[in-house]
């Protein structure tokens, strides 16, 4: 049999075909074509203006992105951006967009506008959000009836500053359209519009009736239509002017109108300054004039197990103060070789009592738990470099206060810094635990200007493990009571812990000894925040696998609780009190069928394996908080 033969027309028709396939996929259907809004500017100096082309395109007006980030693409998601997918087939990385040029984008075979609700430039491997757009915030397309034959379409010019901060670049669009980028403006003035002169602005007249009355943003891209009839030839001025007070803030000529050029990027230079002597460096960007985020380095020896935080005290203190600060954590997980950088509100000393699905809140809690979006961090991590075993981990965060939660970074002001390190719970993934502290100088602490120049970073230095005791062995109370409060836990014989523990009988996590049978009494004054109860597990904290063997409840120094509990006959030889709301505050509870005097049997005294000597870097780190308590 020959080969197949085709006639000539058919291929055409086939080809014709497949032109109309593809042709049909991109078509204008879909309800937000031409819609346009602005990305948000989160790190990597990301910013532009998304619009929508037809159902498979979009572009991005003055698409602005250093480059930076070693997996990004543009992200969708729905609206979580952690469980979502890519949305454009082409890396980000590596390329500089400098923010001139209109960039063009075509989504991933089968996806449509409907396939997710928000659009982002996001980092894979680090999972972080450089910057994005809600598809629900897109703004209606202004009717383009414009031709673009005027010789001013595509020139731009700077305007002047005279009054309330104004400033920006505008560029003519075409015959009737023009947009200002960079644009700030404090948004103070009664009645400002777009006006203009010719040349005189006191016989002028308004170009658009859209009032200035809001605070520009240097990072949108501000569109505006020139009023019916008008035309670049029916003036020679055009300013930002307050009609109510014929006063001009900024203006700018149409003959200083050229094509535009963008400016050579300031210099950046950097500060490192000493914020925990021997253990935390901290270097970062110095910011100017139109800076919109932060960068920071932090400089720490960061093993695995451990981690260091870096924040603001509240703006009305006079000193570093915890509570209420705003802080970046960074920490090196249990069996993971990167690092995570997580947003903490320190609503007072003591673990977070929030967990996903619940409402209140008390203690050291993410950002993204008590808003309840998973999505809500501002710290974006940039970089993980490990030199000699220091970690230099850098990170951006934005000036502005995004939520309740966030802290402003102020312009050309000395701030009061809040910093910190110490483990991660091995029993809650990237969750911060520390040991009561000691403190660095706390009166006043240490301020910061992010706007002047520091460089004073001194060597970091090893840490210095602190010594422990064995936990204590109680003996059989003669009375048949508990006396149980909280307290420290320096010598805490499971490492690594929060704060706190259960002193009994005023020993700090002792071993309890009981009798099988007997009945006890137990005086509780543990606080509020740490229920008491007898389980099988050695963590606590309600863990899934244990059997609780009894539920003591809660009580306080305000409003102590007393109960009685008879130990049953079936008890085992070996079990815990613990917390019911965080682990790893108790210790053993050794049951027996009779009271002795000596240490017990030797197989009861084996079987608790006490906390071994730890290696350098182990999980029991120092832990410094620069604070000042107001108890």
């Amino acid at each position: 049999m020959g080969p197949l033969s085709v006639p000539s027309h058919s291929l055409l028709l086939l080809l014709l075909l497949l032109l109309s396939t593809v042709s049909a996929a991109c078509v204008k259907s879909h309800p937000l074509v031409g819609y346009s809004g602005p990305l948000s500017t989160k790190a990597h100096q990301v910013a532009g203006t998304v619009r929508i082309v037809d159902d498979c395109t979009f572009e991005v007006l003055s698409f602005r992105y250093d480059g930076g980030g070693p997996a990004v693409y543009w992200w969708g998601g729905s609206p979580s951006l952690s469980n979502g997918a890519k949305v454009v087939d082409q890396l980000l990385s590596g390329i500089n967009y400098r923010g001139v040029e209109t960039e063009s984008f075509t989504l991933s075979p089968g996806l449509t506008w409907d396939s997710f609700t928000k659009l982002s430039v996001y980092c894979v491997d680090f999972n972080a959000n450089f910057g994005d757009v809600f598809l629900e915030s897109l703004e209606a397309p202004v009717d383009s009836s414009c031709d673009s034959t005027h010789d001013l379409v595509g020139k731009s010019a700077t305007l002047s500053s005279l009054e309330h901060d104004v400033g920006g670049v505008v560029q003519v669009i075409d015959d009737c359209t023009f947009e200002v980028t960079q644009f700030t403006y404090d948004g103070t003035g009664p009645a400002a519009y777009w006006y203009a002169g010719n040349p005189s602005l006191v016989n002028g007249f308004k170009v658009n009736e859209e009032k200035l009355d809001t605070v520009g943003n240097p990072n949108r891209i501000y569109t505006y239509r020139l009023n019916e009839g008008l035309t670049w030839d029916s003036f020679t001025v055009l300013s930002v002017y307050c009609i109510s007070a014929s006063q001009e803030f900024g203006s700018v000529q149409l003959s200083d109108f050229e094509v535009f050029v963008p400016p050579p990027p300031p210099p950046v230079t950097t500060s490192c300054l000493t914020v925990l002597p021997g253990m935390l460096n901290v270097e970062w960007k110095i910011l100017g004039a139109n800076s919109t985020e932060l960068e920071v380095t932090l400089i720490s020896s960061l093993p695995e197990g451990t981690w260091v935080g870096f924040g603001f005290s509240p703006l009305d203190q006079t000193q570093t103060y915890m509570p209420d600060s705003d802080v970046t954590i960074v920490g090196r997980d249990y069996g993971s070789t990167g690092v995570f950088v997580k947003d903490y509100f320190l609503e007072r000393r003591a673990q977070c009592t929030l967990r996903p699905g619940e409402t209140q809140y008390q203690g050291v809690c993410p950002d993204s738990i008590l808003s309840g979006d998973y999505d809500d961090e501002d710290s974006v991590l940039i970089k993980d470099e490990v030199l000699e075993g220091v970690s230099y981990v850098t990170y951006s965060r934005p000036l502005t206060a995004k939520n309740e939660y966030d802290i402003e970074i102020l312009n050309d002001q000395l701030m009061w810094i809040t910093a910190a390190k110490g483990p991660i719970s091995d029993v809650l993934s990237q969750e911060v635990l520390y040991h009561q502290p000691n403190r660095i100088d706390p009166s006043p602490g240490l301020q910061i200007n992010f706007y002047e120049e520091y460089d004073s970073c001194q060597a970091l230095e090893d840490v210095v493990i602190p010594e422990r005791t064995e936990p204590e062995v109680l003996p059989f109370p003669t009375d048949n009571v508990f006396n149980i409060r909280n307290g420290t836990n320096k010598n805490y014989p499971n490492p690594p812990a929060w704060s706190v523990s259960y002193w009994v009988n005023e020993k700090e996590t002792p071993i309890m000894r009981v009798v099988r049978g007997e009945t006890y009494t137990i005086n509780l004054t543990a606080g509020p925040l740490h229920p008491l109860y007898f389980t099988t597990s050695k963590l606590g904290g309600n863990d899934p696998d244990e059997t609780i063997i009894f539920d003591v409840g809660v009580g306080s120094d305000v409003s102590p609780f007393t109960t009685t509990w008879t130990v049953g006959l079936d008890a085992p030889d070996l079990f815990y009190y613990q917390c019911v709301t965080h682990p790893k505050i108790g210790w053993e509870v050794r049951a027996y069928d009779e009271a002795f005097t000596t240490q017990g049997p030797s197989s009861l005294s084996s079987s608790s394996s006490f906390w071994s000597p730890p290696s350098a870097f182990s999980f029991s780190l120092l832990f410094v908080f620069m604070w000042v308590l107001s108890e």
